[in-house]
């Protein structure tokens, strides 16, 4: 090969390299992704995506679980661990703890769930398990316990409850 078509090739060349870059430059324009204009946005897109794995929090609650604190006559303080985030945080702090004063009515029932182990029992049982009656005296300090109320709780402090359940 000469030098005239040496030199024919690298400006062909050139001109082809230049040619691919400009046509790469612009097709990756083209292609994208949108950006948010606003951080805000971004968050709301990734929260629609993480709620097929983390439901929202419920509007109302009638029931929550603790552990007894303090026993007073007729009523009771419990410690009980409440969600307050929708989606896992870091170090467990989409749960916070909460002391919640806990008073009983004269219709307030207290029980505890026993297994029935019975299955001559349990064949016309709707439920494998059967409410034992307890008194207010029979609640301890440290006890796990779940209230339950007749109307919302949500972000309550002080709760008159329907019922309590004892957990051991």
């Amino acid at each position: 090969m000469d030098k005239k078509n040496i030199g024919v090739l690298a400006a062909v060349g050139l001109i082809f390299l230049l040619t691919g870059f400009g046509l790469g430059k612009s097709l990756q324009k083209q292609v994208e992704p949108a950006q948010p204009t606003d951080n805000q946005q971004e968050i709301d897109w990734l929260k629609s995506q993480l709620e097929v794995f983390y439901p929202s929090l419920p509007e109302e609650v009638f029931r929550l679980s603790g552990n007894v604190v303090q026993k007073q006559d007729e009523s009771l303080t419990m410690e009980a661990y409440v969600r307050v985030s929708q989606f896992p945080l870091p170090e467990g702090k989409e749960s916070e703890k909460q002391i919640i004063n806990v008073k009983l009515s004269g219709e307030t029932e207290i029980y505890r769930l026993e297994l029935i182990v019975d299955p001559l029992l349990l064949e016309g049982a709707a439920e494998p398990f059967k409410k034992l009656a307890l008194r207010f005296e029979d609640i301890k300090i440290g006890d796990p316990i779940t209230i339950i109320s007749g109307e919302n709780i949500k972000d309550r402090k002080e709760i008159t409850v329907k019922e309590i359940q004892i957990n051991f």
